[in-house]
């Protein structure tokens, strides 16, 4: 799964981690569709790349979460499946060491997407 990449032993300080964000079309404890992921590359002190991408959902975004998120539902209606999306990111995190805020939240919806 591209949640546990195989990781080397490596020195901390040549490590590249990997900041990941995701928004959802609902709340923490309801079951959510994945609407976007962003990323952050960082590595010796420096940011190395920055990626975001849009996910399409199937269902539809409520004014709350397109309040919240400033995802707007045409936004989404044009944006790639999560078959699309989710490899990319895979490839981001192969052998970088995955930072996340709502660590819990945010597997539990890419896992879902």
């Amino acid at each position: 799964m591209f949640l546990a990449p195989e990781m080397s032993a490596q020195p901390l300080i040549s490590a590249e981690f990997l900041a990941v964000d995701t928004e959802t079309n609902g709340r923490a404890r309801e079951e959510c569709e994945l609407t976007e992921v962003g990323t952050v590359l960082v590595g010796g002190g420096e940011l190395h790349e920055r990626w975001d991408s849009l996910v399409g959902v199937s269902a539809p975004l409520s004014p709350g979460i397109q309040r919240f998120t400033s995802i707007s539902q045409a936004m989404i209606d044009s944006a790639p499946a999560p078959e699309a999306v989710l490899p990319q990111l895979a490839v981001r995190l192969r052998g970088r060491v995955l930072v996340a805020h709502s660590a819990r939240f945010d597997e539990r919806v890419l896992r879902q997407g």
